[in-house]
Order: structure tokens, then C-alpha cells, then sequence
């Protein structure tokens, strides 16, 4: 599964506030400069989204909050998903059956 880790790094002296994207294999990164017109969430989104496109990834990817910034993980196909405390085989059984297993 692909992954995008991000973090703030904090001012310098010669360097304002950054937002540091990280590929899961930590060989591809990206680091942009906080952009004071948007809220912290939307700096983490930019710099993962930046990342993606360097990295030629095409998708969906939803965040989270993490101890150190934030998580990113690709949402499609093969993703395992859990919705309601019910992964998406339960859900599928309830449609297709009318119940739960």
C-alpha cells in the first residue's frame, strides 16, 4: 500500500515554516512553505498532493491526523475499508442477503 507521510518543520532562522511530504520508502519527499491563507489540515493536503503529482500517482487518498502531522492512504479498489466498524464484505453480505452474517 502507497503512503504519504507529512509534517510541519518549524521556522528558522533562515527559513519560514515548511510542510515536508514523505513517500513511505522515504526516498521521494517534497517541502513546501506554509501558506498562511489556508489552515494547517489544507497545508498537509497541499504538500501530499504535490507529492502525489511528483510521483505520477493518479487517485484518491484521505487523511488522518497523526502524533507527528498527518497520514495519507490511497482509497480505491483493493483498499481495505472499514465503515461502521463493518469492513466492506460485511457491508456487501447485508445488501446482498438482507442481514448481518
Amino acid at each position: 500500500m502507497q503512503t504519504i507521510e507529512t509534517k510541519k518543520l518549524g521556522a528558522t532562522d533562515h527559513k519560514g515554516a515548511r510542510i515536508k511530504a514523505t513517500h513511505n520508502g522515504n526516498v521521494h519527499t517534497v517541502t513546501t512553505g506554509y501558506n498562511h491563507a489556508l489552515n494547517l489540515d489544507e497545508n498537509h493536503q497541499d504538500a501530499a498532493r504535490q507529492l502525489m503529482h511528483k510521483l505520477k500517482w493518479d487517485g484518491e487518498m484521505h487523511g488522518g491526523s497523526t502524533k507527528t502531522g498527518m497520514a495519507w492512504v490511497f482509497v480505491g479498489d483493493n483498499s481495505l475499508c472499514i465503515l461502521g466498524g463493518k469492513n466492506r464484505i460485511d457491508r456487501a453480505w447485508e445488501v446482498i442477503f438482507g442481514g448481518e452474517k
